[in-house]
């Protein structure tokens, strides 16, 4: 078991929250559009793109995750376009792929040390009027953060993650294209697990929701993506 995934192995779990805020991103876009190639990079179980599958007209659906049991329960999972998930480590993977109308990454970037150089990589794989639908932890002020765990009692340290500033993200994004970025504040209760890896949310007397990892890391959460200028 990958625990960092724990959250993800429930498979009759309802569409978590950002996924569906995510998710209505995207339809919007393309809501009108048909024969769709779409690649999610970390795609866990596929249930965020067999969402999508049921409102968009989608030709081609490439998932890619390194944790085998979330693959293999993608793989199960019945769509109306082609798919084909792949189990592989994306700093290892060199598949030719190219022409997607879509990529999506979500909780993606932050898990390599250098989340710019796997941004460009996977860049590469959109169509000239292709977009890219980022949703990752941030910083709001100008400051990059960077971070390491490890289990009490070890020497190594490892889990490696990097906040850039929200700003700077932004601008490797293709240039040809609308950038649009919008900060997402969680709207619902989340209670403090066993589960380091997991998050959980606090309310302030105003009713304000700040979302906490379990090292004690105040997480902000931001939507990236870009638009052609001629809608799609």
């Amino acid at each position: 078991m990958i625990i960092a995934n724990k959250n993800y192995y429930n498979f009759s779990r309802a569409l978590k929250e950002h996924e569906k805020a995510l998710g209505n991103i995207i339809i919007k876009n393309y809501k009108k559009k048909k024969m769709i190639n779409i690649i999610d990079l970390g795609c866990a179980d596929g249930k965020f793109l067999k969402f999508l599958d049921t409102k968009l007209n989608f030709d081609k659906i490439v998932g890619i995750d390194f944790d085998k049991k979330l693959v293999n329960q993608a793989k199960k999972v019945n769509f109306n376009g082609k798919a084909n998930f792949i189990c592989e480590n994306f700093a290892k993977f060199n598949q030719s792929l190219k022409n997607f109308d879509i990529i999506i990454a979500s909780g993606f970037y932050n898990l390599f040390p250098d989340p710019i150089k796997y941004l460009n990589k996977s860049l590469k794989y959109l169509s000239k009027e292709g977009n890219i639908f980022i949703f990752q932890r941030l910083n709001s002020y100008p400051i990059d953060t960077r971070y390491f765990t490890r289990a009490p009692g070890t020497k190594k340290w490892n889990t490696e993650r990097i906040l850039y500033h929200y700003k700077y993200f932004l601008k490797f994004l293709p240039k040809n294209k609308i950038k649009k970025v919008k900060k997402w504040n969680i709207n619902i209760d989340i209670k403090k697990i066993n589960n380091p890896f997991s998050t959980y949310v606090i309310k302030t007397k105003k009713n304000q929701r700040y979302q906490l990892s379990n090292s004690n890391i105040v997480n902000e959460q931001f939507f990236l993506w870009t638009e052609n200028k001629k809608k799609s």
